[in-house]
């Protein structure tokens, strides 16, 4: 039992290094905004039953997009910022600069994550991208003036 304890606890490490890693760049944002030009919207297993149709690069990145989800999601969740709901799910918009998107999660017999891309409307509010990536720098000033 501690065996499996441990092995869950070196996966959820692992997984957590790599959404910090994730939101402290662009690089991720980069590769979705060149990826989705010639697609609007994509889930993680639309490519399933034909995997050849990607790259290896690509497949590996779009298979990451829970990762992105549940990075936003935990951001979302400490600024009190809500998602918006779907039929089966929910989804957050994000923006960095001019590239706009929908990263979401719907929850069936399974459960898939999306990205829609949207355009850039005054009356829709977007987390912004780069607000995420200076979180993890600004939280322990926070943090610090909370223990104060």
């Amino acid at each position: 039992m501690d065996e499996l304890v441990d092995k869950f606890i070196a996966k959820e490490k692992q997984k957590n290094k790599e959404i910090k890693n994730m939101l402290s760049n662009t690089d991720y944002i980069n590769w979705l905004n060149d990826f989705s030009k010639d697609k609007n919207r994509f889930s993680d297993d639309d490519w399933l039953y034909f995997p050849e149709k990607l790259s290896e690069s690509d497949r590996e990145k779009v298979g990451k997009l829970y990762l992105l989800y549940e990075g936003i999601d935990c951001y979302a969740e400490e600024n009190h910022i809500s998602p918006e709901p779907c039929k089966f799910g929910n989804y957050y918009s994000v923006k960095l600069n001019d590239f706009c998107f929908e990263i979401g999660i719907l929850i069936g017999q399974g459960t898939v994550f999306f990205f829609n891309k949207v355009p850039l409307e005054e009356d829709k509010e977007f987390i912004d991208f780069k607000d995420i990536m200076n979180f993890e720098k600004d939280r322990p000033k926070t943090l610090i003036k909370n223990l104060k």
